[in-house]
């Protein structure tokens, strides 16, 4: 989203990986090509708290994006703009990546040999 007067944060979605990413970009940096190209971008965040709730089946998560916002504002007063952050009205999909799928099947497998 593009406004005068505006740089616009969205948060699309959440994929949960198992493994941490070797080398990730700056979020900064990854926030400034996003803001400079129109184009959506991920950056990549430690879940800061989660609970899980085995009778309903859901998970809680907590992400800290407190630094990240900061220097996306200071970015964008640089711009002579304002940041407005967006998050859905139908609320934040959250997905499991590929390695968290395979993790998953590798705990399973692990659990159904020792089983048999």
């Amino acid at each position: 989203m593009k406004a005068d007067g505006y740089l616009d944060y969205v948060i699309t979605d959440i994929r949960l990986h198992a493994q941490l990413p070797t080398n990730p970009k700056p979020a900064d940096r990854v926030i400034k090509r996003s803001f400079l190209t129109g184009k959506p971008q991920r950056t990549f965040r430690r879940i800061r708290k989660q609970d899980v709730h085995e009778e309903s089946h859901t998970l809680d998560i907590s992400l800290l994006l407190e630094d990240e916002i900061k220097k996306a504002q200071q970015y964008a007063a640089s711009q002579g703009k304002r940041l407005r952050v967006h998050i859905p009205k139908t609320g934040i999909n959250v997905y499991i990546a590929p390695d968290g799928l395979e993790k998953l099947r590798a705990v399973e497998r692990q659990a159904s040999s020792t089983l048999s």
